[in-house]
């Protein structure tokens, strides 16, 4: 069953509420800028924001930057 646009929009607000006080304290910006209401966490914005080089997958970055709780944070935020 499909969502509605009102279902998605409340889902990814309740994520921003949720996740947000945690994704800032571990990567230390709001993740009000890489959400959009209709469409969710921006990892393509999230990625050019960290800079994470060439052949190097934005995960592995998180991972070997922020560790474990970095990645389940955007784990969730995409999931």
């Amino acid at each position: 069953m499909s969502k509605t646009v009102h279902e998605v929009a409340l889902k990814n607000k309740k994520r921003e509420i949720d996740y947000g006080k945690e994704f800032n304290r571990t990567f230390g910006i709001s993740l009000h800028g890489f959400v959009d209401i209709l469409t969710g966490f921006d990892i393509v914005k999230f990625g050019e924001w960290l800079e994470v080089p060439d052949g190097i997958s934005t995960k592995d970055f998180v991972e070997e930057k922020y560790g474990d709780k970095g990645v389940k944070i955007i784990e969730a935020l995409i999931s």
